[in-house]
């Protein structure tokens, strides 16, 4: 099986995406902060953001995602962050710089809410980081949804969760089970780049 990483390069104004295939480079992109700027976050785009500031009596901190665009993050799920750069020793503090991703979109004047609960869509199942369950959707047969937690269990962790979505009721176990171990690597690829030290290279 192929092991797949992405690498960004933020040089001269300009941010390099590379991915690798068993350390090979496969594609290379490049794209302008300036594009970013202008561009509304949306649901499900994950950042590296920077914390600028601490509400602590609201149980909130506001996270920079790109020059002058600021979103809610939720105090409680500090615990869980997976952290860039990190800055002291309590959960979260100004200058901590983590992966976010989006959560709810900017709605009127209400900013963007983003959450360090980090979701990998499949057509079949959704990987989560924030629940550790397996679950299904409930518009699935009871049995069907039975049928998948019995043959999913093997994969529960402390580490992330698995939903297995409606879709899935119409495709073979094997094509679901396939894209689930799919999504597990992605996230191992992802958490394992994310955690290391940061210096000119980001990994996402």
């Amino acid at each position: 099986m192929a092991v797949r990483k992405i690498l960004m390069l933020k040089k001269e104004g300009k941010i390099w995406t590379f991915l690798l295939e068993n350390d090979v480079i496969a594609e290379i992109h490049c794209s302008l902060p300036d594009s970013d700027q202008h561009r509304q976050p949306v649901l499900g785009d994950i950042y590296i953001g920077k914390v600028k500031n601490i509400a602590a009596n609201i149980g909130a901190a506001f996270i920079e995602i790109a020059p002058g665009k600021e979103c809610y993050y939720d105090l409680s799920q500090a615990p869980q962050a997976i952290f860039t750069h990190k800055i002291g020793k309590k959960p979260l503090c100004i200058g901590d710089e983590l992966v976010v991703q989006i959560s709810r979109e900017a709605v009127k004047t209400k900013a963007p809410t983003v959450s360090s609960n980090i979701n990998f869509t499949g057509r079949y199942a959704v990987l989560t980081t924030g629940n550790t369950r397996i679950g299904t959707s409930g518009k699935l047969p009871r049995s069907l949804r039975d049928t998948y937690k019995e043959k999913l269990s093997h994969l529960k962790n402390e580490d992330y969760g698995l939903i297995i979505r409606t879709n899935a009721k119409d495709v073979p176990f094997e094509t679901v089970l396939e894209e689930n171990q799919k999504l597990i690597e992605e996230e191992k690829v992802k958490n394992r780049q994310m955690k290391k030290k940061r210096s000119n290279e980001i990994s996402l």
